[in-house]
């Protein structure tokens, strides 16, 4: 990354002045924002990785007079190149650590983060992996997905659990701000964590503009290797966590199959090797009698992965928990109807534009399968219509500018000058 003298900040002289030394002005946006990027192992953290690179691809686009500092991990440290051609104001710092070695990476943020923060002259330190120092100098937001930890803790090794239960909790309680990705989301932390709603910013996701447009006909014709020429097919885009729920759809998808034409794509990685996720789908395709029906694709390209969603009759999304469901956003947006577990998230996320099923009540997504595929053309179109209009609804550029005002806020409530709570403005609003 881009290196630069200590304590040379060009185009800033002196410290930004406190919101507390403006009387009557609105609060003051931070001048320099570093990113805390030690947790992200590039390709292995799922949907937060697209969550940090979207929304810091935006910051840096949509606010030039900030200077930006990512503070990367050995994995990571040569993955910002992208960010780092789009403006002069964007540079890393290495650091001798490994995401992977979660030790070893927790002490890094506690100890040596504080002090780089310092160093740096930051105005903001955001740590978009659920986890921030316990004493820091300065400014601090942390982004805190959900609360999976809490309430599917099966699917977290011990020692993950316990750093978590230990950590998040503290991080809630010395940072200024609070982000996460779902009304459901901030609800729980609230609830678990016992920190009061108005310091919690929520900043919906959104999927990629390409999900919007049609492939061309070579990638159509590359998934003709993939996925057989004459079937049509029901879509799963997740990796096989026990929550994703994937085991499930396979049962379901054998029981129903006989009645429907359709092969099964799930698109995801195998996840975790602790865990119970991926035994669990193993066995129920060991027992499907259409195992050579069901296909599993991993490592796509965005260009395939945007042709099998349009390409799909019908996209489920099994999962019982979801701090958001970036994956019902991208298929909304795709022009697929979508069936949708009503837990958690999801109803909040996909509004009136999937079919919702209890994942408790045996049948129900057998019944909900069969339904959507023997929908009249008109009411698959409706249902097509309202997926595009809520998907439209979500965008990075949103995301990106609520979660500037929240830096602000926490800026000016370090510093003595802000609001005790955000307002409605503050946070991403959702038709019911």
């Amino acid at each position: 990354g881009r290196t630069k003298p200590r304590n040379s900040h060009p185009q800033r002289s002196g410290s930004l002045p406190k919101p507390a030394e403006t009387v009557g002005a609105a609060p003051v946006q931070p001048a320099r924002i570093g990113i805390n990027t030690l947790y992200l192992v590039p390709g292995h953290v799922g949907g937060s990785e697209v969550y940090l690179r979207s929304t810091l691809e935006r910051l840096v686009r949509n606010f030039p007079s900030v200077e930006f500092v990512i503070f990367a991990n050995i994995e990571n440290a040569s993955s910002w190149d992208e960010i780092l051609r789009q403006s002069p104001r964007v540079r890393t710092v290495p650091l001798p650590v490994r995401g992977g070695n979660r030790f070893a990476r927790l002490a890094f943020e506690q100890i040596v983060l504080p002090a780089l923060a310092k160093r740096e002259e930051l105005d903001i330190l955001w740590s978009p992996g659920g986890v921030a120092p316990v004493a820091c100098p300065v400014s601090q937001v942390v982004t805190i997905l959900d609360m999976l930890y809490k309430d599917h803790p099966s699917d977290w090794p011990f020692a993950a659990r316990f750093a978590q239960t230990a950590l998040v909790p503290l991080a809630c309680r010395v940072c200024d701000r609070i982000i996460t990705i779902s009304k459901f989301s901030m609800e729980r932390i609230a609830s678990c964590i016992r920190c009061a709603e108005g310091k919690i910013c929520v900043t919906h996701l959104a999927a990629d503009p390409r999900f919007q447009t049609r492939p061309d006909r070579d990638v159509r014709q590359r998934l003709r290797g993939i996925i057989p020429a004459d079937a049509p097919w029901i879509l799963c885009v997740a990796n096989t966590y026990p929550h994703k729920n994937v085991h499930a759809l396979v049962a379901s998808f054998d029981r129903i199959a006989p009645k429907i034409p359709h092969s099964l794509v799930i698109v995801g990685s195998p996840m975790p090797k602790w865990g119970i996720g991926e035994p669990l789908v193993r066995k129920a395709l060991a027992r499907s009698s259409h195992r050579d029906r069901i296909i599993r694709l991993q490592n796509m390209t965005i260009e395939n992965l945007v042709a099998l969603y349009q390409g799909a009759d019908l996209f489920v999304i099994p999962s019982v928990y979801e701090g958001f469901g970036l994956p019902l956003v991208e298929a909304l947006a795709a022009g697929v109807p979508c069936i949708a577990a009503q837990r958690a998230s999801l109803p909040e996320i996909g509004g009136d534009a999937a079919i919702y099923f209890d994942p408790d009540r045996p049948g129900a997504l057998d019944e909900a399968i069969l339904s959507a595929l023997s929908l009249p053309a008109e009411e698959r179109t409706r249902l097509v219509e309202l997926g595009r209009a809520r998907a439209a609804l979500f965008s990075w550029e949103k995301t990106a500018s609520l979660t500037m005002n929240c830096f602000i806020h926490a800026f000016a409530d370090h510093h003595g000058s802000g609001q005790a709570a955000s307002s409605p403005a503050d946070s991403a609003m959702l038709p019911q």
